[in-house]
């Protein structure tokens, strides 16, 4: 009988003293497009293709608490807002070498274009001359993997993700 307890204890005890392994997910996503829009009454859009739960953000006083794979850590360096009318469409996105980039008006300043990888880290920089309507990046020097593009002239600014493929 004790021959058989202890059998017993012994089992129980080689079983509580197991791990289980498995795996854990973190921040893990099937997304390669989002896009973030300011609206007119300065409500802030973010978008992500491919999120599979629930998402959403709180804020009390100075504290934010955000729920999903979309956060906000990039844009405490970078503004992610247009300060004006005109609209940017970049393309195409996904791309391979090059970035098309137009405006609906005439930009009558110079224009800064700077590229940052996702831990903040300046990858492009490039001035160019007004007046502008259009411009091409030629910027097949990248390595694959997502980028966020900022648009900076005197009254104007416009960020967005870009993917190299």
């Amino acid at each position: 009988m004790l021959k058989k307890i202890f059998k017993i204890l012994i089992f129980f005890l080689s079983v509580l003293g197991l791990k289980a392994q498995g795996q854990s997910l973190h921040h893990q996503m099937l997304s390669s497009q989002g896009n973030t829009s300011i609206l007119k009454d300065g409500m802030v859009v973010r978008q992500t293709v491919g999120q599979q739960s629930i998402i959403g953000n709180s804020s009390i006083s100075n504290l934010t608490i955000q729920q999903g794979f979309q956060q906000s850590m990039v844009s405490k360096f970078i503004p992610v807002y247009n300060i004006n009318s005109i609209e940017t469409t970049i393309y195409p996105n996904p791309f391979l070498t090059r970035v098309n980039i137009r405006f609906s008006e005439t930009l009558s300043e110079a224009m800064n274009v700077t590229l940052y990888n996702l831990l903040g880290v300046m990858v492009y920089k490039k001035d160019f001359e007004a007046p502008l309507t259009a411009m091409e990046l030629n910027i097949e020097h990248l390595a694959p993997g997502s980028y966020i593009v900022v648009l900076s002239a005197k009254n104007y600014t416009h960020s967005k993700t870009l993917i190299k493929l």
